[in-house]
């Protein structure tokens, strides 16, 4: 690729995070009747009282029923940074915007330095700037919520653990281990990747014949419940209010008015959000899934069969719940998308002579494209919750 293009590249990146930072809603916009006035409240008790306030927001959270709406307490991860972001920065719905923001920008420098050492430097570039023009992670950049944060760890998670297959050292699993657990601590949905993780590892060993030992497996499993466990037990002070927040996690969604009227659908309805959001991007990102099945070399590369059955076995999980169904729950499924928006343009192009050129030109319009949907879904029409009947509506397919 041409030192131009990386230019290009780069002041592109730094346009799009100028703009999420320039439509960040204004100290008295942000909805704090919802789940961000909530983030907030917790994140400044714990911020001014400490940690010991927190099983007293647990126990409140567990026997009162109104309160149960809310964000979980089993999201201590999220609070704690917040709360220690607080500390240093203040107090304000702007500042959790802002640690939103960061989280974004790390991101972005972790899946560059990752997909530059797993795959090349052109296919890293193209994607990063796929990444950083994503409608989904710049709305969510924007807000005073815990998708920015819980997608920044998972991400990390995801390449760690790639990162540990491939090295196959003892100091990458913990690093591994310690993140992913902590990614659960944000969002406890990301509980669902010790499936892939451990499905994966089986996969990797055997139908790759890598030199691993099986010990891992165990722990793979393991090790993340555990870690988890303890902490929220020491966090609440409580095993009955642990045991209750993780069946209320399973029961909320079925008897949650807003779960039950908004968040339900078939199967498909992701890939509806997503056609919604990033319809280009969607379209070539299954093109491309569509494409590996039909040429069976690109699975003798194991990176590029570990995102591909980490898309697949993580929407499969999604889609199987009947409540919940909602996009924000799916961000580390965009960042996979964008990978593989990147080796569909390149498959497309690939017998050019132009192919440099026809590729980043064809990139350069898929940002575009994410652009002014981000500008019109969550700055001028200033969707909060990307649902699918908010969606629907601002492509005006429903009235």
């Amino acid at each position: 690729m041409r030192k131009t293009y990386y230019l290009i590249t780069f002041l592109l990146i730094i346009f799009s995070l100028s703009s999420i930072y320039k439509y960040m809603p204004k100290e008295g916009n942000f909805a704090k009747d919802a789940d961000e006035g909530y983030y907030f409240a917790y994140s400044k008790n714990i911020s001014e009282n400490g940690v010991k306030s927190y099983p007293k927001l647990f126990d409140e959270h567990v026997k009162i029923e109104k309160n149960r709406i809310w964000p979980s307490p089993l999201r201590f991860g999220y609070f704690l940074l917040s709360a220690l972001w607080f500390k240093i920065f203040g107090p304000s719905f702007r500042s959790l915007a802002t640690l939103s923001l960061i989280c974004y920008i790390l991101v972005l420098l972790l899946s560059l330095y990752f997909s530059k050492r797993y795959f090349d430097k052109r296919v890293s570039s193209l994607f990063v700037l796929l990444l950083a023009f994503s409608p989904l992670g710049m709305a969510m950049a924007k807000r005073a919520l815990s998708d920015s944060m819980g997608n920044l760890f998972i991400i990390l998670s995801i390449w760690l653990f790639l990162h540990f297959l491939s090295e196959k050292k003892l100091f990458n699993f913990i690093l591994f281990i310690v993140f992913y657990a902590y990614s659960i601590l944000i969002r406890e949905q990301s509980i669902l990747f010790i499936l892939f993780f451990g499905f994966y590892f089986l996969v990797y060993k055997y139908m790759y014949k890598a030199n691993i030992p099986k010990i891992y497996f165990p722990a793979i499993i393991l090790l993340p419940i555990f870690s988890v466990g303890l902490v929220w037990l020491i966090s609440s002070q409580s095993f009955t209010n642990v045991i209750s927040m993780i069946k209320l996690t399973r029961i909320l969604p079925t008897i949650n008015q807003y779960s039950i009227l908004f968040c339900r659908g078939p199967w498909f309805r992701y890939i509806i959000d997503y056609l919604l959001i990033s319809p280009l991007i969607t379209i070539l990102a299954l093109s491309f899934i569509i494409y590996a099945f039909t040429n069976r070399e690109i699975f003798k590369d194991y990176k590029i069969s570990y995102f591909l059955i980490l898309f697949i076995t993580l929407f499969l999980l999604l889609s199987s719940f009947d409540y919940n169904k909602n996009i924000r729950y799916t961000m580390s499924l965009d960042m996979i998308m964008r990978l593989f928006a990147v080796f569909m343009v390149r498959e497309i192009f690939k017998k050019s002579k132009f192919a440099t050129d026809f590729v980043f030109i064809t990139i350069l319009f898929l940002c575009l494209i994410d652009y002014l949907s981000f500008i019109d879904l969550f700055c001028q029409k200033n969707i909060y919750d990307p649902i699918s009947i908010w969606l629907l509506k601002a492509r005006q397919f429903i009235p």
